[in-house]
């Protein structure tokens, strides 16, 4: 079984953490922890602005942003390859992490490896938050080639 952890630093990414640890898998289980770094606004992976925009960026701004930008990638490497240690007493454990929006990411990775199943936390977003700045777990649960489990905080503990 391919089971696909995807988190991030969120309470209910250590929810979904802690759901995978708590688990007995079959012995076959491989288990691939994914960390996506958000990509900046109007910068490519490779870091140069994207098409369409005005080209009128200063070379010292521009390279502000692809340095912030290999900071943010650093530190989603970084909590993968720490989740795949802590893990790893329980199940094989192989570190990814990727740059661009989670939702998407998470399904391209579920497809290209092949996942069996993804889990991720939830949020728990209010309405106006989940229109405005989307849900991952919504995105993946539509998109997703393959079972999912979102862990989510019972309400007891939201509140």
């Amino acid at each position: 079984m391919n089971l696909l952890l995807a988190i991030d630093e969120s309470a209910a990414a250590e929810l979904a953490i802690e759901a995978v640890q708590a688990r007995p898998w079959p012995n076959d289980t491989r288990l691939r922890v994914l960390s996506v770094a958000p990509q900046m606004l109007g910068m490519s992976v490779a870091g140069v602005p994207v098409a369409g925009s005005s080209g009128t960026m200063s070379p010292l701004l521009e390279a502000d942003q692809v340095e912030a930008q290999n900071i943010l990638l650093d530190q989603a490497r970084m909590l993968a390859e720490r989740t795949c240690s802590r893990l790893s007493q329980h199940l094989p454990c192989e570190p990814r992490w990727r740059l661009g929006t989670a939702g998407v990411e998470i399904v391209s990775e579920a497809e290209a490896w092949p996942a069996d199943l993804i889990v991720l936390g939830s949020r728990s977003l209010g309405a106006i938050k989940r229109a405005l700045l989307g849900s991952v777990s919504t995105h993946v649960l539509h998109h997703a080639p393959c079972s999912i489990e979102v862990v989510r905080a019972r309400a007891s503990d939201r509140a």
